[in-house]
């Protein structure tokens, strides 16, 4: 094998394997009421997989029978939820939770909540922050970058 393409080789084993290592491990901020989800309180990160899953889903049995029947495999995702119940009787009751999903849970995890509840926020994404920035997709959109460099490298290398 020649130098150019051991060189190329190397780099593209590297991309696939940081591709492969950010779509396996979600962590995700962890939280279950609004005190606790405030910027102001620390949070714990918990790796996603089935049973953090499960248990988050088993929250929303009586709010969102959509997210609880869903699917708890993988790929995962983090979630920030927050909703208001405005009950005349008792006042403003508020609701707040982070933590796992599922990807079956994402496509109707802002969707399908009781219409007792006010939905506040409701994000889904693939990143330890808490969701803060929005739907993103860092560990995706990383990996997309390597593996342009490596296409924009191995054009170079082979037209040279």
């Amino acid at each position: 094998m020649t130098g150019a393409v051991w060189e190329f080789s190397l780099l593209l084993l590297i991309v696939v394997s940081v591709h492969g290592a950010s779509a396996e491990e979600v962590k995700c901020l962890t939280c279950f009421d609004p005190e606790g989800c405030s910027s102001n309180h620390p949070m714990d990160v918990r790796v996603c997989n089935e049973d953090e899953v499960r248990r988050n889903h088993l929250m929303f049995k009586l709010t969102n029978p959509k997210v609880y029947s869903s699917a708890t495999a993988g790929p995962f995702h983090c979630f920030d939820v927050q909703t208001s119940d405005h009950d005349p009787v008792n006042g403003v009751k508020r609701f707040a939770s982070k933590g796992c999903t599922s990807e079956a849970a994402v496509k109707s995890f802002c969707q399908g909540w009781i219409e007792q509840l006010q939905l506040d926020r409701c994000v889904t994404c693939s990143t330890d922050d808490g969701c803060e920035n929005g739907a993103s997709q860092i560990g995706t959109a990383a990996s997309m970058l390597l593996l342009l460099t490596a296409a924009c490298f191995a054009r170079n290398l082979f037209n040279s």
